[in-house]
């Protein structure tokens, strides 16, 4: 079940909450345990991770699309 948005809207909201969730936790790494630490280089490495999520994410909400998912 989705939230009553329409496919454009749900895409751009998935997008921008995955993304902002990643900034959102180096820079708490960095200020709590410091830049150098290796908290914050793990942090860093879901950088790695992102690119491939959003564009899994954006397949998924095409392949949804299709199928009329977001239609009322």
């Amino acid at each position: 079940m989705h939230a009553g948005l329409r496919y454009r809207e749900a895409i751009i909201s998935v997008i921008i909450g995955s993304s902002n969730h990643f900034e959102i936790a180096r820079a708490t790494a960095i200020s709590l345990y410091g830049f150098g630490s290796q908290v914050a280089l793990g942090t860093t490495m879901g950088l790695f991770w992102e690119v491939p999520v959003m564009l899994s994410i954006v397949y998924l909400g095409k392949k949804l699309n299709d199928r009329g998912f977001w239609k009322k």
